[in-house]
């Protein structure tokens, strides 16, 4: 029980100012109210408020499912709060009651799991935005609209 409260008294930091909206790359692409950190708060407070429930209504699994933990909400976010938190507890009562997804157990396996998959990968994408690739493609071949969508959500990966 102490959990439910410490998660439901930073859902109760949030004073639905829209900051997170600027900075959150699954909402630039859905649009979608419960795609961004307010929604996705306001989702897991009405599951500890009994309103929805992780058993009986596992759409629910929809929006925090699609949250990529990047945590841009929580650096724009002025009531600093720890959005990513509250969503991987809600991931993790989501995936006591109705099992870990296939994706997410192979991604796990396979990518994240392994220190040098992730830095790997971290290096491609660094190579891509840094050398010019980026402009590059969009001048040759590669001036395809999902492209130029998937970059707009891709985070800039440091150096």
């Amino acid at each position: 029980m102490k959990s439910y409260k410490k998660i439901f008294n930073e859902l109760l930091k949030c004073n639905k100012c829209g900051y997170c909206q600027e900075v959150c790359p699954t909402y630039k692409v859905t649009k979608e109210e419960l795609a961004v950190a307010r929604g996705r708060v306001r989702l897991l407070r009405a599951t500890l408020e009994e309103r929805f429930s992780f058993v009986k209504d596992p759409e629910i699994s929809t929006y925090l499912g699609s949250c990529l933990l990047c945590k841009a909400c929580v650096e724009n976010c002025p009531s600093n709060v720890q959005v990513t938190k509250a969503v991987e507890w809600g991931k993790n009562e989501l995936w006591q009651h109705h099992g870990v997804p296939a994706l997410v157990k192979v991604l796990y396996r396979n990518s994240f799991s392994k220190e040098g998959n992730f830095s790997l990968g971290a290096k491609i994408i660094n190579f891509y935005q840094q050398k010019g690739l980026r402009k590059l493609s969009h001048k040759l071949v590669l001036k395809v609209k999902s492209l130029k969508e998937l970059e707009e959500i891709v985070p800039e990966v440091p150096k």
